[in-house]
């Protein structure tokens, strides 16, 4: 949000999250401690393991200037071990939830 600072572009912190049935959703947030609370959740609730960056790259942590600050190791290829009922159901105080991508009996909706 501060790369946005001084201009007329509005920032809306959001990140995707993938459901134990691998259905993707857009999670939107009124502001980066609500973000970073949901993070936090999700850390939680991903599969064990630790990213292979051979195999799937660097998971590098960036600040407002494009600058590496940090190497996230957890596997956030995967998804998280939550439903979507779950998610859907568990937070709708604090996040907007869009459904962007899954797969229903092999068909991808």
């Amino acid at each position: 949000m501060a790369s946005a600072a001084g201009t007329e572009l509005v920032v809306i912190p959001g990140m995707e999250i993938t459901t134990a049935e691998e259905a993707h959703i857009i999670g939107l947030f009124e502001d980066v401690e609500e973000a970073l609370s949901m993070q936090a959740i999700v850390y939680r609730h991903l599969f064990s393991g630790e990213n292979d960056p051979d195999l799937f790259g660097l998971q590098v942590v960036a600040n407002e200037y494009d600058e590496a600050e940090a190497i996230n190791t957890r596997l956030l290829i995967g998804g998280t071990v939550l439903t979507l009922m779950k998610w859907s159901t568990a937070f709708t105080n604090t996040v907007v939830w869009l459904l962007r991508h899954t797969s229903i009996d092999g068909v991808s909706v």
